[in-house]
């Protein structure tokens, strides 16, 4: 190994070097070492938060409460259930199948009413169109709602042209009585006059069903065959 002795000092003793100086952390003792890191215990119950902390909210309303809400929920009488509601069927008129008021009964036959009509449809025949109007003039008030009385006055009407009071009186007629056989031919005749054609088929249909061999049943089959 090297002699750490100078040379020019050979036959002497020198004096050893200093050893290097430790940086001060080399000087310091280590430190012990840590215990090893465990998990700390969880605390049964969370704890209560100050501060902005939300109150506790109860699960169950206190007894007074619930006895007041028990006690008002008895007392409370229970809903009715609503009617239910009645269905309307509008009314059809015989002429257009628009909503009418619904049919007026015919009245109970009066034999001083039964006479003058039957006087009054005499006289029609004979086409004393004025006695004829005399006579209905009597009836009219005392059962203006009659059916013979409707046919009467619509059938006066169309001789006279007054075709539209002629067309009240037969709607009404069919309303009254919807089996009264001339008061739909009379509808035929009117519906066919004004071009509506559908009707006056409807009307002539309608009267050859009542009276297949009435007095007006082949003219009915005659227009029949003209408007189809």
């Amino acid at each position: 190994m090297p002699s750490n002795q100078d040379p020019s000092n050979s036959g002497k003793f020198s004096r050893p070097m200093d050893p290097p100086a430790l940086p001060p952390w080399a000087s310091q003792p280590p430190e012990p070492p840590l215990p090893p890191l465990t998990p700390a215990p969880m605390p049964d119950e969370t704890p209560t938060l100050k501060g902005d902390a939300m109150p506790e909210v109860p699960t169950e309303p206190p007894a007074d409460v619930a006895e007041a809400i028990a006690a008002a929920a008895e007392a409370a009488p229970e809903p009715e259930p609503e009617p239910e509601p009645k269905k309307e069927e509008p009314a059809e008129a015989a002429t257009g199948g628009e909503a009418t008021a619904a049919p007026t009964p015919p009245p109970v036959d009066d034999p001083e009413i039964t006479a003058k009509l039957e006087e009054a449809r005499a006289a029609f025949d004979k086409h004393k169109i004025k006695k004829v109007q005399e006579l209905l003039g009597e009836v009219a008030p005392k059962s203006p709602n009659h059916p013979e009385l409707l046919l009467l006055q619509a059938q006066v009407h169309l001789e006279k042209g007054a075709l539209d009071e002629s067309m009240k009186a037969a709607s009404k007629c069919v309303e009254v009585d919807a089996k009264k056989a001339d008061c739909w031919l009379t509808l035929g005749v009117l519906h066919q006059n004004n071009k509506s054609d559908a009707d006056a088929i409807k009307a002539y249909e309608t009267y050859l069903e009542l009276a297949p061999e009435g007095r007006y049943a082949r003219d009915a089959t005659t227009q029949l065959a003209r408007l189809k």
